[in-house]
């Protein structure tokens, strides 16, 4: 390959990796890393973490409700997955939250990339419904098919949310929240994603 050859294939792979950037493709396959932060909005005066018991995911996990009125625990080793998996699972997909690369591509407003789709600024780029996808996977892991009696038709977690003053550091009061996801009968057709 001579200097020239060179210097062209150069020239097309810095163009292809900065028109990357204006038109925000994550994951961009030369550039290995996500390309954007975003630090969500949140009251000055207080901080909130979610308590993540990992051991409580080991003993209990979801309360699940299948179809024929029975109740269940799913732990994390009944589904077969790593243990920072399974708090991803339960405590952030259990409640709608996405994956940092979702909550990275749909933030921002009017962008060159919602510009170039058609998409309205705020409008997000990638929509998933978490509550169906946990509840196909649940049941797929498991080898449960809708109609089943043992199909887990409902899931239930719970999470407590501590509070922190944003100048004191000192605690406040505590919140529990609880996240209840339902198989809707609009979804036995096809429970593949």
């Amino acid at each position: 390959m001579n200097k020239r050859s060179v210097a062209w294939l150069l020239a097309v792979h810095a163009l292809v990796v900065w028109l990357a950037v204006p038109f925000r493709i994550d994951e961009f396959r030369l550039t290995w890393a996500p390309m954007y932060a975003i630090q969500p909005a949140e009251a000055p005066e207080r901080r909130s973490v979610v308590l993540k018991d990992r051991e409580r995911l080991e003993r209990e996990g979801w309360r699940a409700v299948r179809a024929d009125g029975g109740e269940e625990w799913v732990r994390r080793a009944d589904l077969n997955v790593a243990p920072r998996n399974m708090w991803r699972l339960y405590y952030e997909r259990s409640w709608g939250h996405p994956p940092p690369r979702f909550k990275h591509k749909n933030s921002g407003g009017a962008t060159l990339d919602r510009w170039w789709l058609g998409i309205a600024p705020g409008e997000p780029i990638f929509v998933e419904n978490w509550e169906r996808a946990l509840l196909v996977s649940v049941n797929e892991t498991l080898g449960r098919a809708p109609g089943a009696p043992d199909f887990i038709v409902e899931l239930h977690a719970e999470r407590v949310r501590m509070h922190f003053s944003s100048e004191t550091l000192e605690r406040l009061p505590d919140t529990r929240e609880t996240a209840r996801l339902r198989w809707r009968t609009e979804w036995n057709a096809g429970s593949a994603r």
